[in-house]
């Protein structure tokens, strides 16, 4: 997927967009996808569904690793 990324240099809040409150993803690929990737793409968008964003909080970075 990221080889053909047509934004590999951008931040989140550069491919992106909010819509009536929601988080809408403005993802730019340099080709159209073959049949055999379309399952993968589709896992990739139901992952960003269920990521939850706010423009009330500042952007972080946090750690959770286990504890081992």
């Amino acid at each position: 997927m990221y080889l053909s990324s047509t934004q590999k240099d951008l931040v989140v809040g550069e491919i992106d967009v909010w819509v009536d409150g929601g988080w809408v993803w403005k993802l730019g690929w340099r080709r159209n996808w073959f049949t055999w990737e379309e399952p993968i793409v589709d896992d990739l968008n139901q992952i960003l569904q269920r990521v939850m964003l706010s423009q009330e909080r500042e952007d972080r970075l946090i750690w959770k690793a286990a504890s081992s």
